[in-house]
């Protein structure tokens, strides 16, 4: 392998003082060491810019760039533009890589020379660790009409807590070539979903991808319990996130794909406000019917088949489909006591 490569990481920083650590040694301890790490504090309140210091001192290949808070898309974008490396791969401060991640992902985007490169991850919850694998091969290449595939299933996936939306619309589970990337921004007035938006507008010009089995990237997902404002804030968010995608996506992607995509967004939004008890059901109905309003795009979520092969997500997506507004809150919360006692009674049996 031709370790004259460098490969510059890109970690946007906010407030992780409790995880940095950990993220940072798993970069600079790589097997693949001709690397350029590049940390942007975004304007951090905790204790992670003096650790972003120290470790600058303490290796020459680190990079601290210090901002005001902006968003980790503005910070992302300003890692583009003091990027030097040949490859560039992007780790978020609270998660960690495997220990050969750099080593392999350049040996094999040199072997296929493909532009992207795609791994799996592992979500870490409550101390559960959990893999998301996209595909079950060990290996496979996508080009032509293969990449377009790859968009729409990165589009229009059955779920978003699936490995398909997971291992492709995130942009940390991969290693791009710099020259395909280089240019590229991230959308900072996007405050969710930026990433995807991202990747799909990637795809466009990507020749050629390469996918292998590995689970290299690890993943901290740390629940938050929503207030009423946060589940307004976030229909919000998700129906800006959506019309910037469909704009960007529209003009050369077929309209049973965003059809798709627009009904997952709307069953996100519906189920989390049918989730939420502070607010009553006839302001949830009013905002849906203008979510629905200002969606730009001609939807017709009658022809959307609701099937797919988790039980629960089958459920939910027919009941959102026929409207079902309050059934659909029994179903909810039938499930998470389900849910519930499953995880109670596996816990007993590990003990």
């Amino acid at each position: 392998m031709d370790d004259n490569k460098k490969v510059s990481v890109i970690v946007p920083v906010y407030n992780a003082q409790s995880y940095l650590e950990e993220c940072i040694e798993s970069i600079i301890g790589q097997t693949y060491e001709k690397i350029e790490l590049i940390l942007i504090d975004d304007g951090s309140k905790d204790h992670s810019p003096a650790i972003c210091d120290q470790y600058a001192e303490k290796d020459d290949r680190i990079k601290v760039y210090h901002t005001k808070n902006a968003g980790a898309a503005h910070a992302r974008n300003i890692g583009l533009s003091k990027a030097t490396g040949d490859y560039i791969i992007f780790v978020d401060s609270d998660d960690f890589i495997a220990k050969e991640t750099i080593e392999k992902c350049v040996a094999k985007l040199r072997e296929s020379q493909a532009g992207l490169l795609i791994f799996n991850l592992c979500e870490m919850t409550d101390g559960k660790n959990r893999e998301k694998i996209l595909f079950h091969c060990e290996e496979r290449e996508f080009d032509g009409s293969q990449v377009d595939y790859l968009r729409k299933l990165c589009l229009a996936s059955e779920s978003e807590t699936a490995a398909d939306v997971l291992c492709l619309a995130g942009i940390c589970c991969k290693m791009y070539k710099a020259q395909l990337v280089k240019e590229k921004r991230f959308h900072e007035k996007l405050k969710l979903g930026e990433d995807w938006c991202f990747i799909c507008d990637l795809l466009k010009d990507v020749k050629k991808a390469v996918y292998i089995r590995d689970v290299m990237y690890f993943r901290r997902v740390v629940h938050h319990s929503l207030s009423n404002t946060d589940t307004i804030r976030y229909i919000k968010r998700r129906l800006r996130f959506t019309n910037v995608m469909i704009e960007g996506q529209k003009q050369d992607m077929d309209d049973d794909t965003l059809n798709r995509f627009c009904f997952n967004g709307y069953c996100m939004i519906v189920t989390k406000l049918f989730g939420d008890s502070s607010i009553g059901y006839f302001r949830k109905r009013k905002i849906i019917r203008l979510y629905c309003e200002k969606l730009k795009f001609n939807y017709d979520f009658q022809k959307i088949d609701y099937r797919c092969e988790n039980r629960n997500y089958t459920i939910i997506r027919f009941l959102v489909k026929k409207k079902w507004y309050l059934v659909l809150t029994f179903a909810n919360y039938i499930i998470r006591k389900k849910n519930r006692y499953y995880k109670t009674k596996k816990e007993r049996g590990n003990r």
